[in-house]
């Protein structure tokens, strides 16, 4: 089968998401800033959505931003069923659930 990236097709630095990420939790806690890690080795990163626009024509319909949100608000108000259909609790490995 075909692989390929479905993103928004736009860069977001790490300072933004965060920011948009607090912003879409309520979060409001300061951002603390930490050395790169070692397996930090690139700067950048942009996910490349041309093959998928090529391919089934994806293009993004929405800002990253306004996705983000949109999810965050479909996961609050869905909680309580995605916990009843998980087979183990959520942040809890399924390595080490009961059997």
């Amino acid at each position: 089968g075909e692989n390929f990236n479905l993103a928004a097709g736009q860069e977001i630095s790490i300072k933004d998401l965060t920011e948009m990420v607090n912003k879409a939790t309520g979060n409001t806690k300061p951002i603390v800033f930490k050395p790169r890690r070692k397996w930090d080795t690139k700067p950048r990163l942009l996910a490349c959505i041309e093959k998928a626009e090529r391919l089934v024509n994806y293009k993004p319909m929405v800002s990253f931003e306004y996705g983000l949100k949109t999810n965050m608000e479909w996961f609050k108000d869905n909680w309580d069923t995605i916990e009843k259909l998980a087979d183990f609790t959520p942040g809890l490995s399924s390595a080490l659930r009961e059997k």
